[in-house]
């Protein structure tokens, strides 16, 4: 007496003979259903598929070492990419520090730091510019407000004196 489930296994088998005989002649490569790679049954297990990393050598080729999980770089590539995204936050962050431009020595301190700056690379020449403007400006001010002191002790003295101011 024949096994129930005899009859499924001998269907089984031919339907997997049949389907070997047809992927013979095809390697993985090139059988492709619904854009992933199929194998036949009887080839084995796919090949594991390694992402390599994507960063791009001064020589002009890709680095092609093992990329870390879920990322497109592999770890020393990764690890750049976080040191120089620091580095140029600690730039961002070492911007200028002005000092507040009290007297002609504050302004001419922030001159200097200007200059230091741009030979530096860290403000642009444009930037430079517009710190030499204000600056000007603000030593301009300066000068004035201390001729106006000046201005305002010669009075004082006039009118101490009893001199009349004005005609």
């Amino acid at each position: 007496m024949l096994h129930p489930f005899a009859s499924v296994a001998k269907e089984w088998e031919e339907r997997l003979r049949e389907k070997s005989m047809h992927c013979s002649h095809l390697s993985r490569s090139n059988l492709r259903v619904r854009g992933r790679t199929e194998s036949c049954p009887i080839d084995g297990p796919p090949p594991a598929i390694i992402r390599t990393c994507t960063h791009i050598l001064d020589s002009g080729v890709f680095c092609h070492a093992p990329a870390r999980h879920g990322r497109r770089y592999c770890r020393h590539h990764v690890e750049l990419g976080i040191r120089r995204w620091r580095m140029a936050r600690a730039r961002r962050r070492m911007r200028l520090r002005i000092p507040p431009l009290d007297d002609m020595i504050a302004v001419q301190l922030a001159r200097a730091r200007v200059r230091y700056g741009l030979a530096a690379g860290r403000i642009s020449p444009a930037d430079a510019r517009l710190f030499f403007f204000a600056l000007r400006m603000a030593a301009d001010n300066l000068r004035f407000l201390e001729q106006q002191e000046c201005w305002c002790e010669e009075e004082l003295e006039l009118s101490r004196l009893g001199v009349p101011n004005g005609p």
